[in-house]
């Protein structure tokens, strides 16, 4: 039993001391919710926490070293790298827009008509999911009437993105159905609406033949 005076009284399974002193240093070194309203709280005490800091030191030097600056200026210097990072990657989100609005005039001269409808279709590199759709859709701007069919893929993994005009969406084709059956041809899956549907592929360089199966279900 635990006493702290007459505020309570509590059954408890863990070890006590006789002071404090005995405990020595005391370095809390994790905290998480175990349940609704109840905290666990992990720590080392006496040598053991002495070696736990040494070995946050150790790991606080190294990463100074890797970053080129001190520990006290590490958190600062990593602020910058990140901020840098994000800046990158803006221009070659900038880059990749410029390269495929490049390629979107390449790919409008391969216009191809199945069926009566008027089919647009590429592969591009590196495009992200937001940029794939804007392109997929300016190429289906062109057609006025049509399907736009676009693959972006990268080194592990490939994305498609399929639409359709609003006059034969759900009646001549079905964005959703379509791009289900492209996916798979690059092991992925995917759906959507009748007019616009993406998905996602784990064989890049199956991107192209993938595509190319939109002149066959049409």
């Amino acid at each position: 039993v635990v006493s702290a005076g007459e505020d309570s009284i509590e059954l408890c399974g863990g070890t006590h001391v006789g002071n404090t002193g005995q405990i020595g240093l005391f370095k809390i070194t994790a905290e998480s919710g175990i349940a609704s309203g109840i905290r666990r709280i992990e720590a080392v005490t006496g040598l053991n926490a002495i070696r736990y800091i040494r070995n946050e030191e150790r790991i606080l030097q190294e990463a100074s070293e890797v970053l080129k600056t001190n520990p006290h200026d590490l958190v600062r210097r990593s602020m910058k790298l990140a901020e840098n990072l994000k800046d990158k990657d803006r221009e070659i989100a900038e880059i990749n827009k410029t390269m495929a609005s490049g390629s979107l005039d390449h790919i409008l001269n391969n216009v191809k008509e199945v069926n009566g409808i008027k089919v647009v279709s590429g592969v591009v590199d590196n495009m992200n999911g937001a940029d794939l759709r804007d392109l997929t859709e300016k190429a289906l701007d062109r057609l006025t009437s049509g399907v736009s069919v676009m693959a972006s893929k990268s080194d592990d993994k490939v994305s498609f993105c399929v639409m359709v005009s609003k006059d034969l969406a759900g009646k001549t084709a079905h964005a959703g159905k379509l791009i289900g059956q492209i996916a798979q041809v690059a092991d992925g899956k995917g759906g959507g609406r009748p007019d616009m549907a993406q998905a996602g592929g784990k064989s890049p360089e199956k991107a192209q033949e993938a595509v190319d199966t939109i002149f066959e279900l049409l």
